[in-house]
């Protein structure tokens, strides 16, 4: 699992108009700070108030695992 300096330092390393390395896309701990850093740190748009017909309405969703 990458520590958050071997993150910044892949981050680092991309090229431009380039992918970045496999390990940003497979490693937990990159998973782990992209929820820290972005998931849970706003809240995030679900569905369009239209989706609820009347007051009271609710739906649930899940987007990230829950800590």
């Amino acid at each position: 699992m990458l520590s958050q300096s071997e993150i910044a330092a892949e981050l680092a390393a991309r090229r431009k108009n380039f992918s970045l390395s496999r390990e940003l896309y497979a490693d937990p701990g990159v998973y782990r700070a992209d929820l820290e850093q972005i998931w849970y740190r706003e809240w995030l748009f679900a569905l369009p108030s239209a989706a609820l017909q009347k007051a009271g309405d609710y739906q649930t969703l899940q987007s990230a695992p829950i800590r």
